[in-house]
């Protein structure tokens, strides 16, 4: 059996989902040679670092097809038996038409874990094209079949288990992330909006500088930023283990789906409290593997409550372990599911 994935994204990213999809592939025993089409496309890329800066954000359809070119010849030369590609936005239609024509026997999927709101056009264009189309909001599986996508699937997000899992607290790391609340993300105007309810509690922020940038000057929610990012699985673990419960507001437009922190949190060990939303419900039992709360009197609510009783916070945390990392919510898992619907079995 060719087991050769041929991986299109970011892959040198510890905490990116290429990273993760790349470890559960090779956990399962299949060679994965990663394709970074950004470093390709920002290679050919005129000007130095301002024209690679520019090719993050804007389409120069010559110096594309260069990059996309090399991604077809790649694929000629690994003739892989998958070829997956990781959300990106600037893979053509044109290229994975060559593609299915060079090598008929190789599937191509497109995992994409944004929400659908960033489907970039040419993903659009591209969706007649794959084999497998795999979104983690489930509500939009039929509306992509209306937009041409011959095999959408909905595909949860997961957790890393070789990234996210409980570490060994040490003296320095409760000094470093010591709180009762924490959140680790990016800053949205309804994030500010949300933790400003929170005022009078110990909440930790942990982003990136668009925190310190865009909250207001004076305001209590910026002097909660620690003022810079967490970037590597490991902090991150210990942050949410540290604090008595990590939040994790979902994004507006990510209804009425989930984000992955929904299952990160709860691979860590840690307590956390989330936005419900209809998927959420379905992925989890709320008070037993999850806390859910909708709007800032019911979050404001359930921080008092759970503060008071570490018992429960203890009781639903292991729960919530035990659901996702033996109950088939872990990126090993999603990649079964995806060998499964390609009809590709482990044991050939």
């Amino acid at each position: 059996m060719n087991r050769t994935v041929l991986l299109v994204g970011i892959a040198d990213i510890e905490v990116g989902l290429t990273a993760s999809y790349k470890r559960a592939f090779e956990f399962l025993g299949f060679k994965v040679v990663p394709f970074n089409l950004d470093a390709e496309r920002a290679g050919v890329a005129p000007l130095g670092r301002i024209g690679q800066r520019l090719m993050g954000h804007l389409d120069f359809f010559a110096l594309n097809a260069k990059a996309n070119r090399r991604l077809v010849r790649a694929a000629m030369e690994i003739k892989p038996a998958v070829i997956i590609v990781i959300c990106t936005a600037f893979v053509r239609a044109a290229t994975l038409l060559q593609i299915k024509v060079s090598l008929p026997a190789t599937k191509v999927i497109n995992i994409f874990p944004d929400t659908l709101f960033n489907l970039h056009d040419y993903v659009l264009t591209a969706l007649p094209l794959y084999d497998l189309f795999c979104t983690h909001t489930k509500a939009g599986v039929p509306y992509l079949r209306q937009l041409g996508c011959r095999n959408p699937l909905y595909l949860p997000l997961a957790a890393d288990t070789f990234l996210h899992y409980p570490v060994k607290l040490s003296i320095s790391d409760r000094e470093t992330f010591g709180c009762d609340l924490v959140y680790v993300g990016n800053w949205r105007p309804e994030h500010e909006q949300l933790f400003a309810a929170l005022e009078g509690f110990d909440l930790a922020i942990w982003g990136s500088s668009y925190w310190g940038r865009n909250t207001r000057k004076d305001g209590w929610v910026r002097s909660r930023w620690r003022g810079r990012e967490l970037v590597t699985g490991s902090d991150y673990a210990k942050a949410h283990l540290v604090a008595r419960a990590g939040l994790n507001p979902i994004d507006p437009l990510n209804f009425p789906s989930h984000n992955q922190r929904v299952f990160e949190l709860p691979a860590c060990g840690a307590f956390s409290l989330v936005s419900r939303t209809e998927e959420v419900d379905e992925l989890f039992r709320e008070g037993e593997t999850i806390v859910c709360f909708e709007g800032v009197e019911e979050l404001v609510d359930k921080v008092r409550y759970y503060l008071a009783h570490p018992t429960e916070r203890e009781r639903i945390a292991q729960r919530a372990y035990e659901h996702v990392v033996q109950g088939g919510h872990t990126y090993v898992d999603r990649v079964r599911t995806i060998l499964d619907e390609l009809g590709v079995g482990l044991d050939k």
